[in-house]
């Protein structure tokens, strides 16, 4: 990201723009857009983190995503995501979309979950304020009916 100061002050309505274009029809406007999202986190870092809560669900959709150079972009980014943004934070907005209606969402949720809970440090998960929802939801991933949701349930 060359100039990310003239983006700070913009980063909400720019963000909002590029999510719509990750769900175009368009696969290549979806790629774009995708690739767009991972070089603004690159780019910015810690600034983006309130934006956290709009692009877990949208990443995580696309993630799922039977095309497979679209979920393979989408896991790229979400691996971006995770390395360049707050650990509680980031843990708490991919928890708050683990509890999608479609099962492959679920499942791929748990596995980037997983990701997140592997980043933190062995004290810090223990004294987040994540860790009552996480317990809850982990619940959840053990009980799910995909084997796949269950399997990284009982990883976590």
């Amino acid at each position: 990201l060359h100039h990310g100061q003239l983006l700070e002050g913009h980063v909400h309505s720019v963000l909002r723009s590029v999510l719509k274009a990750v769900d175009n029809l368009r696969s290549a406007v979806a790629k774009n857009a995708i690739l767009t999202i991972s070089d603004m986190w690159l780019g910015m870092g810690r600034v983006m983190d309130p934006e956290l809560n709009l692009v877990a669900p949208v990443l995580l959709k696309r993630f799922a995503d039977l095309t497979g150079f679209l979920s393979e972009v989408a896991e790229a980014c979400i691996d971006k995501v995770i390395s360049n943004a707050s650990d509680g934070r980031c843990l708490g907005a991919f928890l708050a979309s683990a509890s999608n209606k479609l099962p492959t969402v679920r499942a791929k949720a748990a596995a980037v979950v997983l990701r997140c809970i592997q980043k933190f440090s062995p004290g810090k998960l223990s004294s987040s304020r994540e860790l009552d929802k996480l317990l809850h939801t982990l619940a959840q991933f053990c009980q799910d009916r995909q084997s796949e949701t269950r399997n990284y349930g009982r990883q976590i």
